[in-house]
């Protein structure tokens, strides 16, 4: 039976569907059932056709047809209708932003840090066209040690010092002016040299070379002079020829340490030109020194060992070109060394000149003026600066120590220096005269060596005596108990007063005083019964004196008597009874019978003062005495008087001003004020003993010394001249002297016995004749004895001719001359003879 029943769609069974991209749903994928009676495996397919699109609307029908195995097909329709999302970057900050996008699809793109969305930097501040905020601060010099190829911005932090190849390496180039010409075939050009400068006595030069890389060019503005004689290098000239050739003496060459032929132990550089292009041939013919294409060229040397020429001369200078020119030559040059002659430590070196300003070496060392080891010829400080300690010198000496102990004056200490004194201390470096080394029999701490009793008083000081003050015979000096007390004290009697000093005061008791004193009435008030008195005195001070029992001490009516004239014959001064009036009126307003006297005393007068009682009254009393001292009360004065009580108006200041100052040149050590005196010029000057002008008597240092040139003595005088003609020996140039000469060397300044003379025999022979009539075939050959060169200069009748063989020479009279040297000149003749000329007569 034939089916004809067309397959039926169980899925999908939406006829419609909505996807909203707004909401992440996207066109869903196609699947189907098929249900046949046919096929248990009908086949299915489907295809989409959008049938609308618009801003957020697309329409998409999806037809999906079923086919079974017996041909039977059908379809399901399925509309699907998308509302469309507007996918863009939604970042406002964004390059690509887009204001219609309502779904960020991830394609935000974004300027680079400092730049905007066009690439632009939106602050370039040094116009470098690195954006500010792109640039990467380091050291930016290729040249420096701790160069940083990323860095964009120099930070100043590029330091030169602490590698080998940093900079220049100490390598340099200097420019020096041979010889203006003034006059002659090159008057107006100048001749230069240049020298490469080495930072070590041992550098060996290898090479001068250049290419496309490290282009090397020696350009001038005008051109340069290259004479017709000249060479390329500079082994080849040969100053023999000078003095006939005056101007090859200043031809341009390039070389490695050589102006002339290479002697023992040296070696005559190699070219290398490019087989593009000849830099030699361009140089020679007056253009520049061109070495800048991809083969490149160099003029070199290999051995260190057998080179002497590619070593630094005793300047540290190695001789690379000369060059004459009347323009302004300038260039760079590449040149590669072998450190210490190292050939395993290379340094490849860019040095420069223009006109005469070279390329000063890059020098490391410590740039500050006030280091010891400053040094005026670096510059680069690499930190190794080190300074004197405070009031030393570099060397470790004292600036100043006016008493040569080794201890700067500034830090001189002073104070007692002697161990045995009581003030000694080890860290006082000056003696000052301080020294204390105790009361005698006392120790350093003012104990007693010597005290039996213990009383705190020195045995050897002791005094023996009555201590009870309340004994008649008590004595206030007494230290020590002698058991004496009951009886007459000493100064009971007028002959033993005791001695008082003004400021001080003394407690006695006259209880068993027996004698009642027999004295005169003093100043009319006669004591009435007095009691036993004791007796004091003075020496007058020429001022006022105060003698007062005023004292709650005093216990009984005193009566105070002031004598003169001794004991034997006293003289009242003044006396008192109490304090009523009329005479001392409230004196001493507690103990109104208390007696106080005053009374101008007369310098150095020895005063008696008699303390009694009035009416027999006994007890204890305070004597007190008070002077007036007139002087100088200012500590600061001169004259300051430690003893005076009332300034006089006598100070004065300047007996003992002056300079304080023990560095100045006026010190003076007795002053104690400042007067500002102090000078330090007329005692500074040179204290460099090896100084020309030395002077032994300064004592602060100045920069005015001077010294004496290298090998010469303060007067200008050679210290080595073996042969006494003011040359010295250290700058003869050894030489033929001798004018008459054929090597007469202009330079040289003592004769080393090198002078040859002129002794040349020149011969001509003729070697070929001529043949015919009139022909140019005739060839001559020279002959010389006695020659002092090997290289010889030739002339025929006046011109310069090449080498000892002349040939193509017509008939007619020759001399030749030949040079050896500058001023031997050997001479010959020869006649060249030709043929008869042949005339043919016809015959008739």
């Amino acid at each position: 039976m034939l089916d004809t029943e067309a397959p039926v769609f169980a899925l999908p069974f939406e006829t419609s569907l909505i996807v909203n991209e707004a909401l992440g749903e996207t066109l869903p994928i196609a699947e189907a059932y098929v249900i046949d009676v046919c096929d248990a495996n009908a086949c299915w397919s489907y295809e989409d056709v959008i049938t609308l699109e618009q801003v957020g609307l697309q329409v998409v029908e999806r037809t999906y047809t079923a086919v079974d195995g017996c041909g039977n097909t059908s379809t399901f329709v399925q509309i699907i209708t998308i509302n469309t999302a507007n996918l863009g970057c939604m970042d406002v900050l964004a390059c690509n932003y887009d204001v219609l996008a309502d779904t960020d699809d991830g394609s935000c793109t974004y300027p680079n840090l400092g730049e905007d969305c066009n690439g632009v930097c939106l602050a370039d501040t040094d116009g470098d066209g690195v954006c500010d905020a792109a640039e990467v601060d380091g050291c930016d010099d290729a040249t420096a040690c701790n160069y940083d190829e990323l860095a964009t911005e120099n930070d100043g932090t590029c330091e030169f010092c602490s590698c080998s190849d940093a900079g220049t390496a100490g390598y340099g180039l200097e420019v020096d002016v041979v010889l203006e010409h003034t006059t002659g075939v090159l008057a107006g050009l100048t001749t230069y040299r240049l020298y490469i400068t080495t930072p070590h006595t041992d550098d060996f030069l290898s090479a001068i070379f250049g290419d496309d890389q490290y282009p090397l060019h020696i350009t001038s503005t005008t051109s340069f002079y290259q004479h017709e004689f000249g060479a390329v290098l500079g082994s080849s000239m040969n100053s023999a020829f000078y003095a006939t050739f005056p101007e090859l003496e200043y031809d341009s060459w390039v070389t490695i340490g050589l102006d002339g032929p290479a002697g023992a132990n040296e070696s005559i550089p190699q070219l290398i030109e490019s087989t593009n292009f000849s830099w030699v041939t361009q140089f020679e013919a007056g253009g520049n020194l061109d070495i800048d294409d991809s083969i490149g060229g160099s003029w070199f040397v290999l051995d260190p060992q057998g080179t002497d020429n590619a070593y630094p001369d005793a300047d540290q200078r190695i001789l690379v070109a000369q060059i004459t020119t009347d323009g302004v030559p300038s260039g760079t040059i590449h040149a590669q060394f072998f450190n210490h002659g190292s050939q395993m430590d290379v340094s490849r070196m860019e040095l420069s000149f223009d006109g005469t300003t070279g390329t000063q070496p890059s020098t490391c060392g410590c740039t500050d003026i006030l280091a010891c080891n400053y040094s005026p010829d670096v510059d680069i400080d690499d930190g190794s600066c080190f300074f004197a300690d405070p009031g030393y010198d570099c060397d470790g000496v004292c600036l100043d120590d006016v008493d040569g102990d080794g201890v700067c004056d500034p830090f001189e200490l002073y104070g007692c220096t002697d161990p045995l004194a009581c003030n000694y201390a080890d860290f006082y470096t000056e003696e000052d005269g301080s020294c204390f080394y105790g009361f005698e029999f006392y120790d350093c701490d003012g104990i007693c060596i010597n005290d039996l009793d213990g009383d705190g008083v020195c045995d050897e000081l002791e005094i023996p005596g009555c201590t009870d003050p309340l004994a008649c015979n008590f004595n206030p000096e007494a230290t020590d108990d002698d058991g004496s007390c009951g009886g007459d004290q000493v100064n009971d009697f007028c002959v033993g007063a005791f001695v008082i000093e003004c400021g001080t005061s003394v407690v006695a008791n006259n209880e068993e005083c027996v004698e009642v004193d027999d004295v005169p009435s003093c100043a009319g008030l006669p004591a009435s019964n007095p009691s036993g008195g004791l007796w004091y005195s003075f020496v007058g001070t020429g001022g006022e004196v105060t003698l007062t029992t005023c004292s709650p001490l005093t216990t009984f009516d005193t009566y105070l008597s002031v004598f003169e004239g001794g004991c034997g014959a006293l003289t009242c001064v003044v006396g008192n009874d109490d304090q009523s009036e009329p005479l001392y009126d409230d004196l001493c307003g507690d103990n109104a019978f208390a007696s106080t006297v005053v009374f101008n005393s007369t310098l150095d007068v020895v005063y008696l003062v008699l303390v009694s009682g009035v009416l027999d009254e006994i007890g204890t009393f305070e004597l007190s005495i008070s002077c007036v001292i007139n002087g100088c009360t200012d500590l600061a004065a001169c004259n300051y008087d430690p003893l005076a009580t009332v300034e006089n108006g006598s100070c004065e200041y300047l007996t003992c001003a002056g300079c304080m100052d023990s560095t100045a040149c006026n010190y003076d050590a007795t002053a104690t004020m400042s007067d500002g005196s102090c000078e330090f010029e007329t005692c500074a000057g040179c204290m460099d003993e090896i100084a020309c002008n030395y002077n032994s008597t300064s004592t602060i240092p100045d920069d005015s010394c001077t010294y004496a040139e290298e090998f010469y003595d303060c007067d200008s005088v050679c210290l080595n001249d073996t042969d006494g003609d003011g040359v010295c020996d250290e700058f003869e140039i050894p030489g033929c002297t001798d004018e008459l000469a054929s090597n007469f060397d202009a330079f040289a300044t003592d004769n080393d016995g090198s002078c040859v003379y002129c002794d040349l025999i020149v011969s001509v022979t003729e070697i070929s004749s001529i043949l015919c009539y009139s022909d140019a075939s005739a060839s001559i050959e020279i002959t010389v004895e006695n020659a002092n060169n090997t290289i010889l200069f030739y002339e025929l009748n006046g011109e310069s001719v090449e080498g000892a063989v002349i040939n193509n020479l017509t008939a007619g009279d020759y001399t030749v001359a030949v040079l050896d040297g500058p001023t031997c000149v050997g001479t010959a003749s020869i006649t060249i003879t030709q043929p008869n000329l042949l005339v043919a007569t016809p015959i008739v």
